[in-house]
């Protein structure tokens, strides 16, 4: 089947999509964070390059445990989260907490 993704059935059921205010009410808790669209989204800055990439290096071991993988952006010393659950059409749960997973690992950096 053309144009169709199939989920694996090893992989846990997906996800719904929150609503409006369930994304709202969850930011609250995320600083620095915002939301484009179906997008989940933050900025970090680091003072070099490689911590810049050791940081990255932290978010894909934690991407890979979930088996939820954001979009990264590397820019010399800034590097940009986007996560969204693309299955889903939107932000999920799961968006959510790696995004803290992600922002706890910055403010241990």
């Amino acid at each position: 089947m053309q144009g169709f993704a199939v989920r694996p059935l090893s992989l846990p059921p997906m996800p719904p999509r929150l609503s409006d205010l369930e994304i709202q009410r969850a930011l609250g808790a995320l600083p620095g964070w915002s939301r484009r669209r179906n997008v989940l989204t933050k900025t970090f800055t680091w003072p070099t390059f490689a911590q810049g990439i050791e940081f990255v290096n932290r978010v894909a071991k934690a991407a890979d445990a979930m088996n939820h993988h954001p979009d990264i952006d590397i820019r010399y010393t800034k590097v940009t989260c986007a996560l969204s659950t693309h299955d889903a059409g939107g932000i999920t749960e799961l968006d959510l907490t790696l995004a803290g997973q992600i922002e706890k690992m910055a403010s241990e950096s």
